[in-house]
C-alpha cells in the first residue's frame, strides 16, 4: 500500500509477470481471471466453467 499525505491509500500494483511468479501466485492470478472471463463473457458460450476449462487445456495444447 502506498499511502499519502492527505491521509488516503492505494494499492501497489503488481507486476504480472509469469517468469516473477511462484507456483501458488500463479494458480492464484489464473483462477481470477479464470473467473472474471466465465462471469463476464463465456458462461454465455460454454455450459459450465469445467467446460471452459476443458476448451483451454485443448488450445494450451496446441501450443
Amino acid at each position: 500500500m502506498i499511502g499519502y499525505p492527505d491521509g488516503s491509500v492505494r494499492l501497489r500494483a503488481k507486476s504480472i509477470r509469469w517468469a516473477k511468479m511462484d507456483d501458488e501466485e500463479f494458480s492464484r492470478l489464473y483462477q481470477a481471471v479464470f473467473n472474471v472471463i466465465w462471469e463476464r463473457l463465456l458462461s454465455q458460450t460454454f455450459s459450465s466453467p469445467l467446460e471452459m476449462e476443458n476448451v483451454v487445456n485443448q488450445l494450451m495444447g496446441y501450443a
